[in-house]
């Protein structure tokens, strides 16, 4: 079975999940702590599916921000800082990546490899849906506080 830390990991687990912490990308991560390239995928998949393993990651990368000083709600306010500032220049592009991003760490997008849910017809749950299902002009208009008159 292989020797366990105290977290419950053997020792191949515990250095994917720092490898993993690097640069989020599982295959990669997998590779780097020794899995073979052709696996990796799958075997990153089932890591990262595993409960000790998902919960060491959790704790180290909550560990890693307290550290750095940077929380969820710094990273929302800069980011709308840098929306504010686009739109002060005028670049709706910018300004539409800036809420893309925000969106990412609100949760309005879908995990990668899950299916987007469709849209809500009425209700509260309006903003449930991803925001990569509205095209650009509404999202230029939901940024500049103008409703859509399809919403």
């Amino acid at each position: 079975m292989g020797c366990r830390n105290s977290r419950g990991l053997t020792l191949r687990q515990a250095r994917f999940v720092r490898e993993y912490l690097v640069d989020g990308n599982g295959a990669q991560a997998a590779i780097r702590a020794g899995y073979g390239p052709r696996a990796a995928k799958e075997a990153a998949y089932k890591l990262v599916t595993t409960v000790h393993v998902k919960a060491e990651i959790e704790r180290l990368a909550r560990q890693e921000a307290g550290e750095s000083g940077v929380s969820r709600s710094t990273i929302l306010s800069e980011l709308m800082n840098a929306f504010d500032l686009a739109k002060a220049k005028s670049n709706p592009s910018l300004m539409i990546a800036a809420m893309g991003e925000m969106a990412k760490i609100l949760g309005y997008y879908p995990p990668r490899g899950a299916k987007a849910r469709k849209p809500p017809k009425r209700g509260n749950a309006a903003f449930a849906f991803a925001f990569d299902a509205l095209s650009d002009v509404e999202l230029i208009a939901l940024a500049s506080g103008r409703a859509m008159s399809s919403w």
